[in-house]
C-alpha cells in the first residue's frame, strides 16, 4: 500500500499511521462479509453427499484465507499505530529543540546558551529560513536549533 506520504515529519508520520490503520480496518470489514457470504447452506451440503470431500476442503482453504487475511490485518494496524507513535516522539523531538525568543535575545546568545558557543549562531539561522535577518528576532518567535553537534 503506497501512503503518498514522504514520511519526512510528525504529521506525515500520524497521518501514514492513520492510513495503514483504515486500511487494517477495511480488510478486517472486507475478511468478514466474506466469511458470511462465502460458506455454502446447509441445506447444499445435504443435496451434494458427493462433494463432501471437496466442500471440507474449501472450507480448510476458505479458513486459511480468512486467517491470513487476519494476518495482514494486524500488521496493518501495528504498523499505523507505529507510525503514530514515532510521529508523536519525532514531535516530542522536534519541541525539546525549539526555543521561544525572548525580549533582548539575538541568535549569538541563544547560541551561547544552547551550544556554549556564541559563534553557532550561523547555524541557527540556517536552520530557520524563516529568519530572513539574523539581526531581526522578536519575542515569541519560535527557532529550531539544529544538531548540538556540526
Amino acid at each position: 500500500m503506497s501512503t503518498g506520504f514522504e514520511l519526512d515529519d510528525a504529521d506525515d508520520l500520524k497521518k501514514a499511521g492513520a492510513a495503514y490503520q483504515t486500511e487494517g480496518e477495511r480488510i478486517g470489514v472486507d475478511a468478514s462479509e466474506f466469511g458470511c457470504g462465502a460458506r455454502l447452506p446447509a441445506d447444499v451440503w445435504g443435496r451434494l453427499p458427493e462433494s463432501w470431500e471437496m466442500a471440507n476442503s474449501y472450507d480448510e482453504c476458505f479458513n486459511q484465507v480468512l486467517a491470513d487475511m487476519k494476518t495482514v490485518t494486524d500488521t496493518l494496524m501495528n504498523l499505523g499505530k507505529a507510525l503514530q507513535k514515532a510521529g508523536e516522539q519525532y514531535e516530542d523531538m522536534e519541541e525539546a529543540n525549539t526555543v521561544t525568543v525572548q525580549p533582548r535575545d539575538t541568535l549569538s546568545g541563544i547560541a551561547a546558551k544552547n551550544y556554549g558557543d556564541p559563534n553557532r549562531w550561523p547555524d541557527i539561522a540556517e536552520n530557520n529560513p524563516h529568519i530572513k535577518d539574523p539581526d531581526l528576532i522578536y519575542p515569541g518567535d519560535k527557532i529550531k536549533l539544529p544538531p548540538a553537534t556540526r
